[in-house]
């Protein structure tokens, strides 16, 4: 059925008297010079192309309810990865775990309907995700744009979906969206499912995230014990009280008082062991007396190695069998202090098997926490592709580099630093940004080309029969190598791959993250070099073990950067502590120097000159603009690094700000779409929901208002021609002057 309207209606409304009037004016200016007849002929034809002209202006608009079938047989299901999704309403599991439940039951009674599944994560985006996926992922979105993942659904689906299901708890944190989502909805016609998770009412949690301590220290040496505690929902925070215990027996207790602004606070402990062994330190976080707050996580443990004994354990994890493991194993015999482990798999259905090794407890798999790598100092990577790990691993050894300053080494050609790393945890960790195409091949096999910096790292250094670079001219020869878009800010080429027209790509590249080092080695097959009839075995083994000693981080920088805030955003000044690391046995000078801040361009947005006593630490301040990657750094007079870090700078966390469902929020989508929302509590029969569904879908899409202007087209076009062409003979004929 049709139905139409003026888009401006006081254009027509206002324009016919003035077409009346102009009418009467040219008929009134005429009278008496031509006939009759000639006259209102001529004014007719004027009045019909003003009038045409009056109607195109108003926009005269034509309504219609479309009733045709839509013939989609797709669902899209949005399952928000986000952090608010990982509180816990109800002890031991969270919004996200609940919603995976809901859609375990969802998905095989849609498909037995006829119903075309897809599920997409979405946080600060979306993406379509496999079904194996959803169970490793861990909700960290630190943003949630609810409208931008409705949009990109419905956008990115051809043809566009039967309906789109919400899986959240209602809180986004992103609204530039709103408007594309809503538009995207109303004219395609696509319902909006949405289910609610979560609890109606806000309430303050607290949650102690993690206990940081040094994996090892020396006998008698002062290290400190960070505790971190989390802090979520709206309303003032009370005191909190945190104790530390050393096997069972309390050592120190803290009493913090944060601010309401303040997303996390840390208790700092100060400590020395003077006797070796093994200790377990746990954190206890005491629930304030009194008051309305919800302890979701109250203690988290972490082992610290007392030893004088410089044993470094190396765990090897390769996704394919090579003989990279092999061989690498055979050069650390020789070393008394190198133990190495290894994780390997034989295809990509297989899981990681543990060979047998004397290091720690055995792994099944790669650990999901910093605190099980705990006997290793390095953990190589050999092989890997993005679905090899889990984001929960990955986030792992993030946090085994920048907290426990562990070492990663990177492994492989171009197959292994593939452009499917970008977005995942470990992408940050890497010192080189990951190129579209990846592999490189070479017909000709070539050498490494060590730079001025490698050719000056004792790494490198392995025969004193020659200099570096005469040693690594006749070394290893590759064909394979992966191609890398740059290095980072901070990062240290140490070998290239020189091509025939004088271009270098970078092969070895390393940085600091945080407390740790990473060092990246794009080319595969290493193990031909030990082969070769001209190798010199002992010049192999000593290479592999300097540069394990060089990542487990035997060879300290002078200067220790430490980072004062909890929790660093931008325009907030930023506190550091910078000190010099200490000599045994021997009195360190003053030692003077600048400080340094460069954003991820390489750009200096910050320096300072400092003077470093030899027995205690000096603070400074600075402010970054934007959020992003920042490298600290401290330089002797001569430009020469005494001390370098990583520090990433991220926006507040709104996601936290807010912990209550929001169902209003929901419903407005719903009601927009023809849809529903619905608490999760109150979905008691699937079954009923579905096939409510699948009326709400076919109604959304054929009752929907089809707007359809009628303005300017080539028939109207046309029309005014004609008019016009035809007064106009006419006056011709008629020899009107």
């Amino acid at each position: 059925m049709f139905a139409g309207y003026w888009e401006y209606p006081w254009i027509w409304y206002g324009g016919i008297p003035l077409v009346a009037l102009l009418l009467g004016w040219y008929v009134w200016r005429r009278r008496g010079e031509v006939s009759t007849f000639q006259l209102w002929i001529s004014g007719l034809l004027r009045a019909a192309v003003m009038l045409t002209l009056v109607a195109l202006a108003a926009i005269p608009t034509w309504t219609a309810s479309d009733v045709r079938s839509s013939g989609r047989d797709q669902v899209i299901l949005l399952l928000d990865s986000s952090a608010s999704m990982g509180i816990e309403d109800e002890p031991g599991t969270t919004r996200y775990r609940q919603a995976l439940d809901f859609l375990r039951r969802a998905i095989p009674l849609l498909e037995q309907q006829g119903w075309r599944v897809q599920v997409w994560l979405f946080d600060q985006r979306a993406e379509s995700v496999e079904g194996t996926r959803l169970v490793e992922v861990e909700p960290r979105g630190s943003q949630t744009n609810l409208a931008g993942a409705i949009a990109a659904a419905i956008e990115q689906t051809l043809p566009p979906p039967a309906s789109v299901w919400l899986l959240t708890d209602g809180v986004a944190t992103v609204g530039e969206d709103n408007a594309r989502a809503a538009h995207a909805l109303v004219r395609h016609g696509v319902p909006v499912v949405a289910i609610g998770f979560g609890a109606d009412r806000e309430s303050k949690r607290l949650s102690l995230e993690s206990l940081v301590v040094p994996a090892r220290v020396p006998t008698g040496a002062h290290f400190v014990a960070e505790a971190t505690v989390n802090i979520t929902g709206s309303g003032p925070t009370p005191e909190l009280t945190v104790l530390l215990l050393r096997d069972g027996q309390l050592v120190d207790q803290k009493v913090l008082k944060p601010t309401a602004e303040l997303n996390q606070v840390r208790a700092l402990f100060p400590l020395q062991e003077s006797h070796p062994g093994r200790y377990r330190y746990t954190a206890r976080l005491l629930t304030p007396p009194g008051e309305q707050v919800k302890v979701q996580a109250a203690e988290v443990s972490a082992f610290v190695d007392v030893s004088d004994e410089d044993r470094i354990g190396v765990l090897f994890v390769q996704g394919g069998l090579t003989w990279d493991y092999k061989f690498i194993q055979l050069a650390l015999r020789s070393d008394p202090t190198l133990r190495i482990a290894a994780l390997s798999r034989t295809s990509a259905q297989t899981r990681f098997l543990q060979s047998i090794t004397d290091i720690g407890a055995a792994l099944e798999g790669v650990p999901g926490s910093a605190e099980a790598l705990a006997d290793y100092r390095v953990v190589v990577l050999s092989n890997l592709n993005p679905d090899d790990l889990a984001d929960v691993q990955q986030q792992s050894l993030v946090e085994f580099v920048s907290q426990y300053g562990g070492g990663l080494l990177w492994l492989g050609g171009g197959e292994t630093f593939q452009p499917a790393w970008r977005r995942k945890p470990l992408e940050k960790l890497m010192p080189v940004v990951l190129s579209s195409s990846a592999r490189g091949y070479s017909v000709t096999p070539f050498p490494l080309q060590l730079t001025a910096e490698g050719k000056a790292n004792p790494v490198f250094h392995i025969s004193q029969r020659a200099a570096p670079e005469v040693i690594w001219q006749q070394a290893p020869r590759f064909r394979d190598y992966a191609i890398f878009a740059g290095v980072k800010p901070g990062a240290s080429v140490w070998a290239v791959r020189r091509s025939s027209d004088g271009q270098e790509q970078p092969l070895v590249v390393a940085h600091r993250y945080g407390l740790g080092r990473v060092l990246v080695i794009g080319t595969a097959n290493w193990w031909r070099w030990r082969l070769a009839k001209e190798t010199i075995t002992v010049e192999f083994d000593r290479f592999w073990q300097q540069l394990f000693h060089y990542l487990a981080g035997m060879e300290q920088g002078t200067v220790t950067i430490r980072v004062v805030d909890p929790w660093v955003e931008p325009n907030q000044d930023i506190a550091v502590e910078l000190e010099q690391r200490p000599i045994r046995g021997q009195a360190s000078p003053a030692l003077g120097g600048v400080f340094r801040v460069r954003s991820d361009t390489g750009q200096t947005i910050f320096a300072q000159p400092v003077t470093l006593p030899a027995e205690r630490s000096i603070r400074v301040s600075f402010r970054v603009e934007k959020a992003g990657s920042y490298v600290l750094e401290v330089e002797d007079p001569a430009g020469r690094r005494l001390g370098v870090r990583s520090l990433d700078v991220e926006p507040l966390r709104r996601e936290l700000a807010r912990t209550a469902r929001d169902m209003h929020s929901l419903k407005q989508w719903a009601q927009l779409s023809r849809g529903m929302a619905l608490r999760h509590e109150e979905i008691s029969n699937v079954n009923e929901l579905l096939e409510k569904l699948r009326q709400q879908a076919g109604e959304a899409y054929q009752q929907r208002t089809v707007r359809r202007p009628s303005g300017i087209s080539w028939p109207v076009l046309l029309a005014l021609l004609v008019l016009a062409g035809s007064e106009w003979l006419l006056r011709r004929r008629w020899r009107w002057s």
